[in-house]
């Protein structure tokens, strides 16, 4: 009967006796089945100890009684057996490389497996671990034959102890080796080469050969490094240096194990004096150009123990994310990656690095972000408890991630206001630019209402570029006044709809007062908005447009089906209704002077200026003006590129018109009369619009034409009254001109000729 069979029938011994069964009980049987098993694996064992030790040499008992000592785990008697049976047997690979692993397993002295490792080679050089070792260091220029003269020296032990078909397949074997190894380029390559012209016996493979030569040739390359590392005078530090600019050329090279290779030599050169940055290059040449997750963990996993810093752990937890290790592994690491933190940067890089970390964790799993939000809040008090109030000065990146994350990803405007109040509270409160971050923030994820009293302490805060502020709130009005213009949704039309109410709906619940267009554009404007920059007064002059106070605003009206209803157009003023400047204005406008028309026929407009364009030129160009009066950009000392030239008659405006598209330094200027015109009103336009059949269009014309080359080459058909170039704005021709002539059908003759070839471009009149 077996156990399980006992225990039941006693169970039910007992219930049948009306006796319930405790845990004690329970323990106390589970307790006298493990002692059996225990038992009997004792038993066995002895069974095996006495064959071996009345018969040390029994070869295949002893490897049992191992087996059965490492099965039981019990390890000081394993490793008493183990050195018995190396000292009598020459154990295989096998019995060496699973000695290794337990005593690696048991966090034994880095001497003792060492030794090990020393036993084992001596036992048998098995392919195995001459391959781990070629692998390891085949490649160093500076030590590579050591490795490979005892890989070679073994197998051609092997290959004399053979004889006919055996050792033809073997040779093939050796021969194999040798072209591996004369393909490294190392120090020793010319007597490698003779070793093996001796072993082929003059039967050189030509593959071999070819990659000697190739690699006798990069062999002359890396002498010069190898021979400036054997100084035994040089410092680490010079030492470090050398060998980076030997990584550098072995990169260029392309060869990915070698570059490998360098670095590993450069990590062992410097393993008394930990150096971070190389393990950082290390690592990044790992990441962005071997691409392999698991190489680059193993050498984070020895970096981050060698020379740990924030740096390290955070390209360690990326390259695990990578490897796609177990989000319980990865959360396991981050306790110790604090513990490397300093200084706030580093605080602030590493956290940053983790975040975004389980943010994208939470996005491609179950898009719970709470874990994110936590991470946060834990970030910030903790540095900040660790190095003060500027924490994250001066750029507060850090907090405006936070704030992002709660409007855009976690829904919660109100705690992100808040986070954006503390950065403009604690030093970010001059910068119009951080108020405009958080304004955008709040109008497109939070409620404009709150945009707009962002903007409105804005003004009164923010100490540079005040224009920008102005337009910002601009378009928040404007924005106000279209969602207060939106018709309210029927309760029941929401309800059929069964879409809820979302938290970024700029629209105000029930219970609260809407946003009128008159409140937005009067009532609540606050000063500062009603101040005109001398730049806008300026435009306006030009335009004819009425002040604030002049122009009322008409009430947004919203018929039946709920559309806003559009109003009539207003009349246009006549110049009598326009009202004086007053006399203590700084400029006096053109469109409202106290002589009427009179004054604006003594003006003309000037524009296409460059922006550094002196009056004195125009004073050059115009030298009866009275006045040059440029349109200033804001606070700078540029200005817009347009103008106005004042003159003393009529007579010289008029003869002023004849400089339009004067060229200045190649740029044409535009000269134009003064006629204001109401707002909505468009320019009249200053050209004909009727059939010129005297007039041509020229495509195709040279880029380096000028207009009296143009005219000469035309003139063949008849006279030339005029020729014009089109120029961009810059002054640089279109490619295209206007030719007027005298009579149509000079105009008729150029249309019908054939070529018409100019700088040696046919041009085509049209």
């Amino acid at each position: 009967m077996s156990d399980d069979d006992s225990n039941g029938g006693s169970d039910e011994a007992m219930k049948e006796n009306g006796e319930e069964i405790t845990d004690e009980q329970i323990a106390a049987l589970q307790a006298e089945v493990t002692f059996f098993e225990r038992q009997s694996q004792f038993d066995i064992t002895i069974a095996l100890y006495l064959p071996v030790e009345s018969n040390p040499h029994d070869y295949d008992k002893r490897v049992e009684l191992i087996a059965m000592l490492r099965g039981a785990g019990e390890l000081d008697a394993l490793r008493a057996q183990r050195e018995a049976a190396s000292k009598i047997f020459a154990m295989p690979p096998k019995f060496w490389m699973e000695w290794i692993d337990d005593e690696k397993t048991c966090e034994s002295d880095k001497e003792i497996i060492k030794s090990l490792f020393e036993r084992a080679i001596n036992d048998f050089h098995s392919p195995e671990k001459m391959e781990e070792a070629v692998g390891l260091i085949g490649l160093r220029a500076d030590c590579a034959s050591t490795v490979w003269n005892i890989y070679l020296d073994f197998e051609k032990m092997i290959l004399r102890s053979l004889e006919g078909e055996e050792a033809d397949k073997y040779r093939l074997l050796v021969d194999g080796i040798y072209a591996r190894f004369l393909r490294i380029p190392h120090l020793d390559i010319e007597q490698t080469w003779a070793e093996y012209e001796t072993f082929a016996g003059g039967n050189e493979s030509e593959a071999v050969r070819s990659s000697y030569q190739s690699a006798l040739k990069r062999t002359s390359e890396i002498a010069a490094f190898e021979r400036r590392l054997e100084d035994d005078s040089l410092s680490v530090d010079d030492q470090l240096n050398i060998l980076s600019e030997y990584i550098e050329m072995e990169m260029q090279g392309g060869d990915p194990s070698r570059v490998q290779m360098m670095f590993e030599r450069a990590i062992v050169t410097t393993a008394s004096e930990p150096k971070a940055n190389l393990w950082l290059q290390y690592g990044s040449w790992l990441d962005s150009s071997l691409k392999i997750p698991s190489v680059a963990v193993k050498v984070y996993e020895r970096a981050i123990r060698h020379a740990p810093c924030t740096a390290l752990w955070q390209q360690y937890l990326s390259a695990l994310e990578r490897t796609q290790c177990p989000a319980d592994v990865i959360d396991s690491k981050w306790l110790l990656a604090k513990e490397t933190i300093w200084t706030a940067d580093e605080g602030l890089s590493l956290y940053r690095t983790y975040i975004y970390l389980m943010r994208r964790r939470a996005a491609t799993q179950d898009g719970d972000y709470s874990k994110v939000l936590e991470l946060f809040e834990e970030g910030a008090a903790f540095l900040q408890e660790r190095f003060g109030q500027h924490w994250d000065s001066p750029k507060a990146q850090f907090r405006k991630n936070f704030a992002m994350f709660l409007y855009t990803i976690a829904k919660l405007p109100d705690k992100g206001r808040k986070v954006w109040n503390d950065i403009l509270a604690s030093g970010s409160g001059h910068l119009a630019a951080a108020w405009l971050e958080a304004v955008n923030l709040e109008r497109f994820f939070g409620r404009i209402e709150n945009a707009r009293k962002m903007l409105y302490r804005a003004i009164n805060s923010a100490s540079d570029h005040p224009y920008l502020l102005d337009k910002a709130l601009e378009k928040v009005n404007a924005q106000a006044a279209r969602v207060a213009a939106r018709p309210p949704k029927k309760k029941g039309e929401q309800e059929r709809s069964g879409r809820p109410r979302k938290e970024n709906d700029f629209r105000e619940p029930k219970g609260k007062e809407e946003i009128t267009a008159a409140k937005v554009d009067g009532e609540q404007r606050s000063p500062e908005k009603e101040r005109k920059s001398p730049q806008e007064k300026a435009k306006r002059q030009h335009d004819g447009e009425a002040t604030d106070d002049q122009e009322k605003k008409a009430k947004v009206v919203i018929d039946e089906d709920g559309f806003a209803v559009p109003t009539m157009p207003a009349v246009p003023r006549k110049k009598d209704d326009v009202s004086v400047v007053s006399s203590n204005s700084t400029e006096t406008p053109s469109s409202s002077t106290t002589n009427g028309s009179q004054d604006l026929a003594k003006t003309v407009f000037i524009s296409n200026l460059d922006f550094k364009l002196p009056k004195e030129r125009i004073l050059e160009i115009f030298p009866n003006a009275k006045e040059v009066r440029f349109i200033q950009r804001g606070m700078s000392k540029l200005h817009k590129g347009f103008g106005y030239v004042d003159f003393e008659t009529a007579d010289e405006a008029r003869e002023a018109l004849s400089k339009d598209r004067h060229l200045i330094d190649g740029r044409p200027m535009y000269v134009s009369e003064n006629k204001p015109h109401e707002r909505g009103q468009r320019n009249e336009f200053r050209y004909a619009t009727n059939l010129e059949k005297n007039k041509l269009f020229v495509s195709n014309v040279h880029y380096d034409a000028t207009a009296d080359q143009v005219k000469e080459v035309f003139a063949m058909f008849g006279a030339v009254r005029d020729v014009r170039i089109v120029t961009h704005k810059s002054g640089k021709s279109k490619g295209c001109a206007y030719v007027e002539f005298e009579e149509e059908s000079a105009a008729s003759a150029a249309i019908k000729a054939e070529d018409i070839v100019l700088l040696g471009t046919i041009s085509i009149p049209l």
